[in-house]
């Protein structure tokens, strides 16, 4: 069984999101959190996380909570959301590096969900965020 890890990254009442390269395969220039499938030099799944965030968008995270786990009998996958914090305040707003998987990056306020095209389930997942700030 594979296990994706996805990370919703909360600061000053925002969260940050990514947009997916415009040339990638699954949903391109759609919206969604920064995430992957859990590697072999991953210990934990915080390691999973904290390295998914770091690869894709050049911040580093503090894990905090586990939102949503579910498994995917089709793919053969246990999908896991977490929700981190910056590990370094002074990266908000722009201390983002892209990297080839992002075309773009936004620190988005809850007003901004229903202006964006959305990774599938991720509207969802973001609205229960902004409604416990």
């Amino acid at each position: 069984m594979k296990i994706n890890v996805s990370v919703i990254t909360t600061h000053q009442n925002k969260i940050l999101l990514m947009q997916r390269s415009l040339t990638d395969d699954y949903c391109p220039g759609a919206w969604g959190v920064p995430g992957g499938y859990m590697e072999k030099e991953d210990n934990t799944l915080e390691d999973t996380a904290i390295r998914e965030v770091y690869e894709e968008l050049g911040v580093k995270i503090t894990p905090r909570t586990i939102l949503f786990n579910n498994k995917n009998e089709d793919t053969d996958s246990l999908y896991i959301v977490y929700v981190a914090e910056l590990a370094n305040a002074a990266d908000y707003p722009k201390g983002i590096t892209l990297s080839d998987e992002a075309n773009d990056f936004k620190w988005a306020e809850a007003e901004d969900l229903d202006k964006l095209e959305f990774t599938p389930y991720t509207k969802d997942r973001l609205v229960k965020i902004f409604e416990s700030f």
